[in-house]
């Protein structure tokens, strides 16, 4: 080989690694732009992402300020609904102690009434016994003025029995006294024939012991 040879071999290696340092500049530089656009995105992927954040981080405060707002109100919603059901079971209880009251009155007054009832027929039948004693007290009453009526006859006529027997005691008296008269006067006293009162006189005169 020849030094012209030689010469051009170096000269046309120079240009090859030229070209191949130009070319490699060239990749470097695509690189570079790829990388620049790369990073060029991904800071405006991370202001997104920032202005996501922002948004999300808003919707999420939002979302708790709802949530929050929810359990408040899920809060009261139980309070109420306990209180609901205190109130429930509460109205239960008295429904239940006005049943079993109004059962108990029931039974009272189906007891009154059946009372009542049987009051009704003593009733009755006192008021019917009562029509026959009255009936039977005024026939009594009737039956007593009548005996009264005749007590009454009778105490008067024994009155005057009585009367007549005092007058006879007295007319009694007189004629033992006029017996005794005759006595000392005549021995036996002869009655009159159509007088039986006057023969008893004399039998009596005539038997007395002390003649």
């Amino acid at each position: 080989m020849t030094v012209e040879h030689i010469t051009t071999f170096n000269i046309i290696q120079e240009l090859n690694n030229e070209d191949l340092e130009k070319q490699e500049c060239q990749v470097e530089n695509e690189r570079l732009k790829v990388t620049c656009y790369t990073l060029n995105n991904k800071v405006a992927i991370t202001e997104d992402l920032h202005k996501d954040k922002e948004i999300l981080q808003k919707r999420l405060d939002e979302s708790e300020a709802i949530r929050d707002q929810q359990q408040k109100e899920i809060g009261e919603y139980e309070s109420n609904r306990l209180e609901y059901e205190r109130n429930r079971l509460e109205q239960e209880r008295r429904i239940g102690e006005y049943e079993k009251n109004r059962v108990a009155m029931k039974e009272q007054m189906d007891n009154l009434i059946s009372e009542n009832k049987s009051l009704r027929v003593d009733m009755d039948e006192l008021m019917a016994a009562k029509t026959k004693m009255q009936a039977e007290l005024e026939d009594a009453t009737d039956y007593i003025i009548t005996m009264e009526e005749k007590v009454y006859k009778s105490n008067r006529i024994s009155l005057e029995l009585l009367k007549q027997l005092k007058d006879a005691e007295l007319e009694i008296q007189a004629l033992q006294a006029y017996i005794i008269d005759l006595k000392s006067r005549i021995a036996i006293y002869i009655p009159m024939k159509d007088d039986p009162v006057d023969k008893k006189l004399a039998e009596f005169i005539n038997n007395y012991p002390e003649r």
